[in-house]
């Protein structure tokens, strides 16, 4: 239903409320004429308000221009409710005809129709008002999540077609493993984020084909411990949630020092519905690595807050040589 539609039901109901209270109190000529003056100055102050003195005026600032305007709404409504009653059938007997403007009591009484009309303008005003802004910040946090996961570390593609290029030089059959694992990768990266949540076994897959496109470089690299047997694979969870954290201990860890250096990435199910991962790495101070592209570990934690408000426990534990990351999501409460 439109809001116009709404606005006229409910507007019609008062309306008719409005009238068999008075009409059960008076007759149907007086019942008639008050609707007709109250309700039509109170049409008058709560549209006014609601499409004109409210953004207009009350939006910007302009406080007493906003406060005079309704009072001239108020006064004007006060006159015409009282004069409108002099019209009533009793009042015609009575012979009372002529406002008198210092006679207070009836001009309050009768200015209670507009300045309620008024009230709920502001209310229904302010209701939009907070609507609109929650709409807006509903926008904003879909974008934001939508640019978190969509970023991917170009250091990483970048040095990544240049091993499968090296492969295809020397027709080494892993060159064309090695496209379809990029493939697959760049696939789920861009498109993953038209689901909020994927299946475990995806993201799963794709630290594995990470893994496996890192070591194409080396083939000595054999430090490097991903553990993932005891999982439910389809619980569900948000995509590229693990992959920064993975990223970033190849990014700034020793794996090149095949008799130091190390990555042991765990993810397990243990709990129903909970996933738990852990990654550590060893480092070397000495090492130099590019601050560009990724997700990185600041917004990463963003968008866990944003998807998993309390629901989530992040622990990163730097020490001398080794960095380790425990995470637990509850993914049930998703």
């Amino acid at each position: 239903m439109k809001m116009y539609q709404k606005h006229i039901i409910i507007w019609v109901l008062y309306s008719l409320s409005l009238y068999f209270f008075f009409e059960y109190l008076t007759d149907t000529t007086t019942a008639v004429i008050h609707v007709a003056s109250f309700v039509g100055n109170q049409l008058i102050a709560f549209y006014i308000n609601l499409h004109v003195l409210l953004p207009k005026l009350y939006q910007k600032h302009r406080y007493a221009l906003y406060v005079v305007c309704n009072v001239f709404l108020v006064f004007g409504g006060s006159l015409i409710n009282t004069y409108s009653e002099s019209f009533t059938p009793e009042a015609i007997q009575k012979g009372k005809h002529v406002i008198k403007l210092f006679d207070l009591e009836p001009l309050f009484a009768h200015a209670m129709p507009s300045v309620l009309s008024i009230f709920a303008a502001f209310m229904l005003y302010a209701y939009y008002k907070r609507k609109q802004q929650e709409e807006k910040e509903l926008e904003i946090v879909k974008a934001e999540k939508s640019f978190l996961v969509q970023q991917i570390n170009p250091h990483f593609l970048f040095n990544t077609l240049n091993n499968i290029y090296s492969l295809t030089i020397d027709n080494d059959p892993r060159g064309s493993d090695a496209i379809l694992q990029l493939s697959k990768m760049l696939d789920y990266s861009l498109y993953g984020n038209k689901y909020e949540f994927v299946p475990l076994k995806e993201e799963i897959t794709y630290i594995l084909n990470f893994i496996n496109l890192f070591k194409i470089k080396d083939d000595e690299i054999n430090n490097i411990s991903f553990t993932y047997k005891d999982v439910d694979p389809e619980i569900k969870i948000a995509p590229m949630l693990l992959l920064p954290f993975v990223e970033n201990a190849f990014k700034h860890g020793n794996i090149e020092d095949v008799n130091n250096g190390f990555i042991e990435i765990i993810i397990s199910t243990e709990e129903k519905n909970s996933v738990h991962f852990s990654c550590i790495n060893t480092y070397s101070t000495t090492k130099k690595s590019d601050n560009v592209g990724g997700i990185g570990i600041t917004n990463v934690t963003r968008r866990l807050e944003l998807l998993y408000p309390d629901k989530h426990d992040l622990l990163i534990i730097p020490s001398e040589n080794q960095y380790k990351v425990i995470l637990k999501v509850d993914a049930h409460e998703v």
